[in-house]
């Protein structure tokens, strides 16, 4: 009898564990700090100054990038970071996870960001390094 409560216990465990991470899951939109299109990201860029950070690191910066865009490698965004808190900063990395965690960091910090996605997959105009 007792290992019969005990197996039932178990699945019952199982099952709620399961239902949480279901849930979750099927919740799971892209946040809203997500840039979807190029139609979004125009206006964003028309409507408000703003800063472009690649947070890829020093040596994927300097083989190619957005023109205009200003290098701050992932580990580097934390408290210590100093931007304007005034304009839109728009950030972008190696992948679009990366840069969605980057922007959820600069929005604790308290500033406007936004995630363009990986860099591979930006259409603005870059500069091509070495």
């Amino acid at each position: 009898m007792k290992k019969w409560v005990s197996v039932a216990v178990i699945c019952v465990v199982a099952c709620i564990c399961f239902i949480l991470c279901m849930d979750g899951h099927i919740r799971s939109e892209k946040p809203e700090f997500i840039i979807p299109d190029e139609e979004t990201l125009e206006k964003l860029m028309s409507e408000s100054s703003y800063t472009i950070i690649d947070i890829r690191t020093a040596e994927e910066y300097k083989k190619g990038h957005v023109i205009g865009a200003v290098n701050i490698p992932f580990d580097k965004i934390n408290e210590n970071i100093e931007l304007d808190k005034e304009k839109t900063i728009i950030v972008y990395g190696r992948e679009g996870d990366e840069s969605s965690a980057a922007c959820t960091v600069l929005r604790e910090l308290g500033y406007g960001a936004f995630d363009l996605g990986a860099y591979d997959t930006i259409t603005l105009e870059k500069e091509i390094g070495l």
